[in-house]
């Protein structure tokens, strides 16, 4: 009998400019990730993955190189070289910030990782990604957020959603 898992957790909602706030607490030698801009089905979907690995047990983490590594967008930018994790079996705090087509990815309170959607430096790292096309490949759409179910043992706690408009929280206006 195969192990069974909970699946992969799905927003309700879906959201254009947004950030989303997490804590996690992973096992040693796991794996997971929070995917966004998904397009497919439930059943089917594809991707940009903020990644979320042991990057010193686990085989993806230590050969995969830093494109693999936590904070990651998995496959295609590196997180920064000075970033900040903490080992397997205590709290870390994730974010993702898409502001427009400005995407950030956050570990600590770190900003990790930064790009531009359709910017010619992000198109150049994608091509050299080798990432598979699908349709929706680099554009921003509205999405649903999804925690992973890779089969590893994870928390997660004080997961926040926050709308942007205009770079601004929602139902807050900014005086002039």
């Amino acid at each position: 009998m195969g192990m069974v898992t909970g699946g992969d957790i799905i927003t309700l909602n879906q959201y254009t400019d947004f950030e989303f706030e997490w804590e996690w607490n992973l096992s040693v030698s796991g794996k997971t990730g929070v995917m966004y801009f998904c397009t497919g089905t439930a059943k089917d979907f594809k991707g940009f993955t903020y990644q979320i690995i042991d990057d010193t047990h686990h085989p993806d983490g230590l050969k995969g190189g830093p494109i693999r590594r936590t904070g990651a967008l998995l496959g295609i930018i590196p997180p920064s070289a000075d970033k900040v994790l903490h080992p397997p079996d205590s709290w870390n705090k994730g974010k993702i910030v898409v502001n427009g087509n400005h995407v950030e990815h956050w570990l600590n309170d770190a900003k990790v990782v930064e790009y531009d959607l359709g910017s010619p430096a992000f198109m150049k790292q994608l091509a050299a990604s080798g990432t598979k096309p699908y349709l929706g490949l680099g554009r921003k759409m509205k999405t649903a957020l999804v925690l992973l179910d890779a089969g590893e043992e994870i928390t997660f706690r004080n997961l926040r959603i926050r709308e942007l408009y205009n770079g601004q929280p929602m139902g807050i206006t900014v005086a002039k």
